[in-house]
């Protein structure tokens, strides 16, 4: 439908050249053909934990949401510390980076935080409560 609404506005837009009555057609459509299922859009929760600390030890956002979140942690960290230990000839300053980055993930399994966010997959939608346009929510596989 937000397809269809956005063709709609396009071609209003490109047939009168004014914004403004694009937009009172669209408002017109939407009251003559009322939806007959609720378009707001989905609360999605997306982690909020630094990406700095994921990519030290190499873990994906996706795995985030898995329930065996600590031993993905654990056995990457293990694999990454094998590689920049100092006694095995890594630097002494990325080791400490890595400890400190496995120490904040095993804190944030213990109380995670999320960013909860209203939004459509892939599609921009205006948002009449904040009266702003909100940008399109990535999908991750």
């Amino acid at each position: 439908m937000a397809n269809m609404l956005g063709r709609a506005w396009w071609e209003e837009e490109r047939r009168t050249t004014k914004k403004y009555l694009a937009s009172r057609h669209l408002l017109e459509l939407a009251t003559k053909h009322p939806a007959h299922i609720s378009l707001r859009p989905t609360v999605i929760n997306i982690p909020s934990v630094k990406t700095n600390a994921l990519n030290y030890l190499g873990i994906n956002k996706v795995d985030l949401n898995s329930t065996e979140l600590r031993k993905i942690i654990k056995a990457s960290y293990r694999k990454q510390a094998k590689i920049h230990h100092p006694d095995l000839g890594g630097h002494a300053p990325t080791f400490r980076k890595l400890y400190k980055a496995y120490q904040e993930l095993l804190c944030w399994v213990e109380d995670p935080r999320f960013i909860h966010r209203r939004g459509f997959a892939n599609k921009w939608f205006y948002d009449g409560e904040n009266k702003k346009w909100v940008q399109p929510i990535p999908i991750h596989d």
